[in-house]
């Protein structure tokens, strides 16, 4: 029962967190929306794909999702309160130790795209993991990559001085008891 109830408070921390973000990115004029590998696949020619096995992938390459996009932000942060009770049962078993299958990726580029695992996913980032295994699946495109995809994520930690607002913005709408609500 404790167990339940710690990934109950994680979970509405992360969707506090989503919120918070979210705010965060409209004033900085940025979009929270997670990408969707139709919206990139639609404008490249791809030429077919490979499977490459599985994989330790960093957390931070993996930047949209096949299929639920609207479910989570571009930082896999849950929006919704009906993600709740799949969101805790991963939590719980990462908490129990139990072993979750690979999430299922599609590679394109330097970048990841999630077609099974988004909560997995969006736990092991709310726990602050770096790696997660992976079954990888890589897109092969006919011609050149787009800039944005060919380079390696860059860190997304805002700098300067907006990033400096934006960094003290969140310690300062960051929940206090962890006792945050959906």
């Amino acid at each position: 029962m404790e167990t339940m109830n710690a990934a109950t408070i994680q979970f509405q921390a992360a969707c506090a967190d989503a919120r918070r973000d979210a705010i965060i990115d409209s004033l900085s004029g940025r979009s929270s929306d997670m990408p969707t590998l139709d919206e990139l696949r639609g404008n490249l020619p791809i030429g077919g794909q490979r499977t490459l096995g599985l994989r330790t992938i960093p957390l931070q390459q993996i930047v949209g999702s096949e299929g639920r996009s609207n479910d989570f932000d571009r930082r896999f942060q849950p929006r919704s309160a009906h993600l709740q009770e799949r969101w805790t049962r991963v939590a719980r078993a990462y908490d129990q130790g139990v072993a979750l299958p690979p999430i299922t990726v599609f590679k394109l580029g330097e970048r990841y795209f999630v077609s099974d695992g988004n909560h997995r996913v969006s736990v092991a980032r709310h726990r602050g993991q770096d790696q997660i295994t992976a079954q990888v699946i890589e897109l092969l495109v006919d011609g050149p990559l787009p800039a944005e995809l060919a380079a390696p994520v860059a860190a997304s930690e805002p700098r300067g001085l907006m990033g400096a607002l934006i960094n003290a913005a969140r310690r300062a709408l960051r929940p206090s008891s962890g006792l945050a609500t959906a």
